[in-house]
């Protein structure tokens, strides 16, 4: 119906375009993967070719349905395994405490002393989840958001492809060939893949089939002109689902700018695009990035074992025929080269797609400094190139059957070989997947028959209903550990509020507390094996006695443990009493608790002036006894007395100040509120529930921050009310989605009238103008900027691990400054712990020990918990040794065998002891390091966890 352009004329076959791309678009230039030429791209799809595609990805989707169960998905049981039991709380909270009065967020105060329900995480599949449980209960809806993105993504695939316009039939092999992405097993944390999703990533999948059906639309619409408030709609849709797909999706906007022909108006179009999705999401992006200090950071380097980590061989055969179609183009350009064409080669389409890869791998490099997790934009690498392989393979099967037909006479016009080879290829593809599945059916079980059906369900219900109470009562904590499987998944009990209405420490959202580091500090603890999640923090070990004071700080009054060690030694703590006995499990009290939220302080506490604040307030908590003095950070919203002292660092002792009378106090605990009254009117009272900016005062001057993650308010009357508000950056969000919401119903209204695209280039060769000089150099420049930044990582254990080898090789002097700049890097961290470790045992083997005995005792009051600690003693015992003092040293060796008997120093102890004993002339210097053979501590980090 149009005028055909310099690129169709040059076409054999059809010159027909299809009608939704704008005049000067190339037609089907889909050479860039398989060599052929613009020609095999008929103007549309004929019956026969829909009706091939519709049983292609028909059975594409019905491949991932029956691998997940579908007699389970529709069973109201309550979800378990890995992550995604956890999420089913935050789904109940929604929609029977938030949505009923008209919310999307609000306070949960069942996980980390409370925390904001969905300030951090995605609130689209929340509320999609709300919306269907309506209909269906939540326990269904819930499975069935969990799964949608999984189930969705063949088609969305499909639908990319189709957008984009490509020939047929790559859009029904990139929905088969998307499955195989799906299964492959490599890697259960990375996301978007069925071991990803039932491991809790679930929005990071139902994110990705949205990211595919948005390239499409995207293409189209900027191309043509047209469409900005659907693609704002749909992008806004994407970043509300997972942030890890829109700060994608960034590198298709880029593409188009950079170096599509039409880049020069594709610019105003996502702007426009992107201003729409952005005031759509403001309601939760505004407060988000207006609350960030309050979170915790989550930065991981994962580690990568090798190829088939990232390419297992599920994905080999898709692979294969993108390198046999790579290879097709190379030739074909390198031909068109000598002819000087190579330029109009290129399928702009292809390469628009393919920029999802250098876009993946750009965010990748910079993780690290956006306090994210770098791995998890690889799965956009994987499905990208596992998608990009149907469009070589649509050009083999339209090749092979071209030959056919010329071979053979027939079916000369007819779609008919071309439907055959593709359903060929397609259950080949399916069937290859189909051997390559292992873990999948077992594991979407596991999940999906739910809590009550795992064999540890009975056990688990009943030690619920056994510390059953509301959360307005003290919490309850459990140990971690890997028994818990039997209930589900080893994080079964962060749903003690789900299950039992008692408030606990450790959930799910660890990012969106600022107590996260304390919760996981208190975990390890009370646990033999510490799952100690946070590596910008270190934890401490298994200690009942450091536990209780800690458990009292955090209104704790009882622990459920599992394991026969941690059941022994709470029994023998007489800090602990054991009050039930629900077999597997064990409940233990903390004694001297007074159970209370709100407490009147006995000292002044001490004013902290300065924004290290989280280092510092970290630092405090580890300090035995320094729960009396809190830490409150100025904040500058009131007057803090001028009789409190202000500090800029926390000093090596603590002073404490008493105060001059003590106060009567009560308060009543709801969810987002809490009403106190006191005796004395200007006496400082605790709040134990974290704090928040949200949260506002009557009755006080303020809501200050106060170690190690609470609210301290001074009364100013009698009856004082903390509630949780809303504030002008909410507002301000609402605001600006309010208005975006308005323009999409204007522009609803006015989509009535159609308007023309405006013309566009007319030749390929303009792509290549202005754009040639610039957009390859600023790409390039990024990715050297890219590079640049992963180089110069502020990852602790970089330097760490190469002064460890500086050490080890004898260079003490060369390894201290590696090992300062890792304590420097992140003070808090398990990498700065043992750096700083190290580094008092350089000073030791140099046989500096006056340096040496400072950074021991130094060791020793910063890390009061950890691991180390007995053999820090003995180490300063060494030392005191080698100083002549043996008095001193005999005391220190004492000391280990009076706290640390289980440990090996105990026994290293003794054997000084009775060499200082028998021998008179016992030496006054013993040599550095001789006790080096079973010393040294782990250099490596603790691994992440890894799925159910």
């Amino acid at each position: 119906t149009r005028e055909p352009t310099a690129t169709t004329l040059s076409c054999r076959g059809s010159s027909k375009v299809p009608a939704d791309l704008a005049p000067g678009e190339p037609a089907a230039v889909d050479v860039v993967a398989h060599g052929a030429s613009a020609g095999d791209e008929p103007g549309g799809v004929s019956g026969p070719q829909r009706a091939g595609d519709t049983l292609v990805v028909t059975a594409a989707t019905a491949f991932v349905v029956w691998h997940l169960h579908p007699e389970l998905l529709i069973t109201p049981t309550i979800t378990t395994g890995g992550d995604t039991a956890s999420h089913y709380y935050a789904a109940w909270w929604l929609r029977h405490a938030l949505l009923p009065v008209g919310r999307l967020s609000g306070w949960v105060p069942g996980s980390y002393a409370g925390f904001p329900l969905v300030q951090l995480y995605f609130p689209l599949p929340g509320g999609l989840m709300a919306a269907l449980s309506l209909v269906v209960g939540l326990p269904v809806a819930f499975k069935l958001i969990t799964v949608a993105g999984l189930v969705l993504l063949p088609a969305a695939a499909f639908a990319c492809f189709r957008l984009l316009g490509l020939a047929y039939p790559a859009p029904a092999l990139a929905a088969v060939f998307s499955v195989s992405f799906l299964f492959h097993e490599a890697n259960s944390m990375w996301g978007a893949n069925v071991g990803s999703t039932l491991a809790g990533e679930f929005t990071y999948s139902f994110a990705t089939a949205l990211l595919l059906v948005l390239a499409g639309t995207l293409y189209r619409g900027a191309i043509s002109d047209r469409g900005w408030i659907g693609n704002g709609l749909l992008l806004a849709a994407v970043g509300l689902s997972h942030a890890y797909t829109l700060l994608v999706a960034s590198a298709l906007g880029a593409y188009l700018v950079l170096f599509h022909p039409a880049g020069r108006r594709a610019l105003p179009y996502l702007l426009k695009v992107g201003a729409l999705a952005f005031g759509l999401m403001a309601f939760w992006a505004v407060p988000l990035m207006a609350y960030s200090d309050y979170t915790t950071a989550y930065s991981i380097v994962w580690p990568i074992r090798g190829f088939t980590h990232i390419f297992p061989p599920i994905l080999w055969p898709s692979l294969a025929i993108l390198a046999a179609g790579g290879a097709a183009a190379g030739f074909t350009l390198l031909r068109a080269g000598r002819r000087g064409a190579w330029r109009q080669q290129i399928d702009q389409r292809v390469a628009y797609l393919a920029s999802l890869i250098p876009g993946s791998l750009f965010f990748y490099l910079v993780a690290w400094k956006l306090d994210v997790v770098d791995v998890r934009f690889l799965p956009f690498v994987q499905l990208t190139l596992v998608l990009l392989a149907a469009v070589p393979a649509a050009a083999m099967i339209r090749g092979v059957a071209r030959s056919l037909a010329r071979q053979s006479g027939r079916w000369q016009g007819s779609s008919a070989p071309v439907a055959a080879l593709t359903l060929f290829l397609a259950v080949a593809s399916l069937a290859w997947t189909e051997s390559r599945v292992e873990l999948v059916d077992d594991w979407a079980a596991w999940n999906y028959g739910g809590f009550e059906a795992t064999p540890g369900w009975q056990g688990f219900r009943a030690v619920n209903e056994a510390v059953r109470r509301t959360s307005a009562e003290p919490r309850v904590v459990y140990e971690h550990s890997t028994a818990h499987n039997d209930a589900g998944t080893i994080r079964a009990f962060e749903a003690l509020p789900l299950f039992s209405g008692a408030s606990t420490l450790e959930g799910l959202y660890m990012q969106s507390s600022i107590s996260s580091p304390f919760v996981f500090y208190i975990q390890s603890e009370i646990s033999e094996v510490p799952s100690c999640p946070l590596l910008p923090y270190h934890c401490g070990r298994l200690d009942p006695g450091r536990a209780a004071e800690h458990l009292r700080l955090f209104n704790v009054t009882d622990v459920i443990a599992r394991g026969d060690e941690v059941k022994a030694r709470l029994a023998a703590s007489p800090e602990f009493a054991r009050v039930a006995e629900v077999p597997p499990y064990e409940v233990f009290r903390v004694e001297e608790s007074d159970g209370a939220y709100v407490v009147p302080l006995l000292f002044e506490p001490l004013v902290l002036v300065g924004d290290e604040w989280k280092a510092d307030f970290f630092a405090w908590f580890k300090r035995p006894g320094s729960g009396d003095v809190p830490l409150v950070r100025a904040n500058g919203r009131a007057e803090l007395p001028a009789s409190w002292e202000r500090i800029t660092d926390l000093p090596d002792r603590i002073p404490r100040r008493p105060l001059s009378a003590s106060a009567q106090v009560t308060a009543e605990v709801l969810p987002e509120e809490i009403r106190i009254r006191t005796s004395r009117p200007g006496h400082p009272l605790l709040v134990k529930v974290s704090y928040h900016p949200r949260w506002s005062v009557q009755g006080a001057d303020a809501v200050w921050l106060a170690s190690p993650s609470f609210m301290l308010v001074v009364p100013t009357e009698e009856e004082v009310r903390l509630f949780y508000s809303v504030t002008g950056v909410e507002r301000f969000g609402r605001g600006l989605s309010l208005l975006a919401l308005v323009v999409v119903a204007l522009g609803g209204i006015r989509s009535w009238r159609t308007r023309r695209p405006r013309a566009g280039s007319t030749a390929l060769d303009r792509a290549f103008t202005y754009r040639w000089l610039w957009g390859p150099t600023l790409a390039i420049s990024l990715a050297i900027v890219a590079v640049a930044v992963r180089m110069s990582w502020t990852d602790p254990w970089i330097p760490h691990r190469q002064g460890l080898e500086l050490f080890h090789s004898g260079s003490y002097e060369a390894a201290e400054p590696l090992l300062s700049r890792s304590k420097a890097l992140a003070p808090s961290s398990a990498a700065a712990y043992y750096s700083d470790y190290y580094l008092s045992l350089s000073a030791f083997r140099s046989m500096r020990y006056e340096e040496a005995l400072t950074r021991l005792d130094r060791f020793i009051r910063d890390y009061p918990d950890g691991e180390l600690i007995p053999e820090a003693h003995f180490r300063t015992a060494e030392v005191l040794q080698g100083l002549g003092r043996i008095d001193d040293a005999v005391v220190r060796f004492l000391r280990i065998l009076d706290e640390f008997p289980t440990t090996q120093w105990a026994g290293y102890a003794a054997d000084r002891l009775a060499v200082i004993a028998t021998d008179s002339a016992a030496r006054p210097r013993v040599e550095p390091g001789a006790m080096d053979g079973a010393t040294m501590p782990p250099a490596t980090p603790i691994a992440p966890r890894q799925g159910p």
